[in-house]
């Protein structure tokens, strides 16, 4: 039997979270679908021209963001003035590329194209080319073996060889190694440890991708000041039969369509002058995060951060991408939370912790922004409870077949590093807006690698605890088609609701979250 004054405390101890959720959940009403329509009706307008990084549209929706932060009271910091916080981008422009061998010149665009961002001002001469196969040099495949490729240009193909069981050679699994896809960097630094002077690099496709000569390889933003590693150009079909032969290229393709090993063929070097001329222009441009914070009131040198990313992908020309999912919804929702706090403090409900809100650019680009954010941070990453981040809330996966479609969200990375934050969570979501939480892409198996593919994994690589709201893919995806129209404000909302029930918890609960699990380690 309890005692009378353990009594007492037990009634006291539900009294307060009764009150607390009762709070939390008047102040959270405070979201409204019109009140995150008309945010959204502005970063999706013309006036914001897709909010590509670096753009005017960027900078004008990063203004408008701000805006609202100052209407909400929100404090600055000082290294984010007017709530701005800059870093430097570099967009390189196509001046030159001219290609000749053996007297023959290639048209650009038709028969070679070379990318702004990987190759730099270079004029290269050489008088042989090297066939290495897939180009890669390995203890259990080698390309290099007995060629001497010194002083001269090797040219290889994308992609890796397979076992007969249909599992990759390098890696004897179904997971292909890190000298594919992604691996061109690691090509690129073999050839040129070998002495190579340039890499001439050909796929299965016969021709030079449409994508590769858009406008967007020939005017590329780039994150990173470091030189690329090697010049490279990428070759159609028709050059590389006038090269080593209709029949031995013939040879070479039907291998690499089936994914075979190459370095048994006995394809002969070419012997010819080659001249490859590359020029560009490098400017240096500003990209922005939006940044404020409310300050806690007993502990306010810890933190939950509210992450969202402002950018999209702007225009072509023709269409404007508005982005209104991706992730106009996440942004218009980091907006309606910090007003939510902001009314609750101006009534006197501060939280325990400071909690800050930040929209980021650069994330269609590779996580930029939150890359430097993370990188160059306004306060000790180590002091921080936890990230959530909202990264398209407004739609439905049409591909999810179970549960309620209409009253769902993904719920992504809650268990990982913590081992507090699922179940608080879930918790949280019980007594509030109740969605059904999805864990499907926790599942380490997962092909789309959503984990590592939004803001919160530059918090999450710092070892910081994360929850990534998501509501899945859609056919708009990345497409103009992406428009405001389309978005479930009610379950917009709702999701909204959830982010910000979590975050009012996680400022006012005792103790940061434990860091008890490993930190992932991965690439996007």
């Amino acid at each position: 039997m309890l005692k009378p004054f353990l009594i007492t405390a037990l009634f006291f101890s539900v009294s307060a979270a009764v009150a607390q959720t009762k709070t939390a959940t008047d102040y959270a009403s405070h979201i409204t679908t019109d009140q995150l329509r008309a945010y959204l009706t502005v970063l999706t307008s013309d006036e914001m021209a897709g909010r590509e990084t670096s753009t005017p549209g960027e900078k004008k929706a990063a203004e408008y963001i701000a805006s609202q932060f100052k209407l909400s009271k929100l404090k600055k910091f000082s290294k984010a003035k007017k709530y701005l916080q800059y870093y430097e981008v570099f967009r390189d422009s196509m001046v030159t590329e001219t290609l000749s061998i053996g007297g023959n010149t290639y048209l650009p665009g038709a028969k070679f194209i070379m990318s702004t961002g990987t190759s730099f001002n270079q004029n290269i001469t050489a008088k042989e080319l090297v066939f290495v196969g897939y180009g890669i040099s390995d203890s259990l495949y080698d390309d290099y073996a007995g060629k001497d490729v010194d002083g001269k240009i090797v040219v290889y193909t994308s992609g890796e060889p397979m076992n007969a069981d249909s599992t990759w050679l390098i890696t004897g699994t179904k997971k292909a190694s890190d000298w594919a896809a992604r691996g061109e960097p690691k090509k690129l630094a073999a050839a040129k440890a070998r002495g190579a002077k340039a890499v001439f690099s050909f796929s299965a496709e016969p021709n030079i991708p449409e994508a590769f000569r858009s406008i967007y390889l020939r005017n590329t933003l780039r994150y990173n000041p470091a030189a690329p590693v090697l010049n490279q150009a990428s070759l159609a079909h028709s050059t590389l039969d006038s090269l080593f032969g209709k029949e031995n290229f013939k040879q070479i393709l039907d291998l690499v369509k089936k994914k075979k090993q190459l370095n048994q063929l006995a394809i002969k070097n070419v012997a010819a002058d080659v001249e490859l001329t590359y020029k560009e222009a490098t400017e240096k441009r500003k990209a922005r995060n939006v940044i404020g914070y409310i300050k806690g009131s007993e502990r306010p040198d810890e933190y939950v951060y509210m992450t969202a990313h402002m950018d999209h992908l702007g225009t072509n020309g023709k269409d404007i991408f508005r982005g209104a999912d991706d992730d106009g919804s996440g942004t218009s929702a980091v907006m309606a939370m910090a007003a939510a706090f902001a009314d609750a403090t101006k009534d006197g409900f501060r939280p325990k912790r400071s909690i800050i809100f930040m929209t980021v650019s650069g994330e269609e680009k590779g996580l930029w922004g939150s890359d430097y954010a993370t990188s160059h941070p306004v306060v000790e990453l180590e002091k921080v409870s936890a990230n959530i981040n909202t990264d398209m809330i407004g739609r439905i996966d049409p591909k999810r077949k179970n549960g309620d479609s209409l009253n769902y969200v993904y719920a992504v990375g809650s268990d990982k590093i913590s081992t507090e934050i699922k179940p608080l969570m879930e918790r949280i979501n019980k007594q509030s807006v109740n969605l059904e939480l999805d864990y499907k892409f926790d599942d380490p198996n997962d092909r789309e690698r959503i984990y590592f593919r939004s803001d919160h994994y530059n918090f999450a690589k710092h070892g910081v605890p994360i929850v990534f709201f998501y509501n899945g893919s859609h056919p708009d995806y990345h497409k103009a088609t992406d428009t405001i129209e389309k978005i479930n404000f009610e379950l917009m909302a709702k999701r909204a609701k959830l982010a910000f029930h979590l975050a009012w918890e996680l400022a006012n609960r005792e103790n940061n979250l434990v860091r008890d699990l490993p930190v992932p380690t991965a690439t996007r």
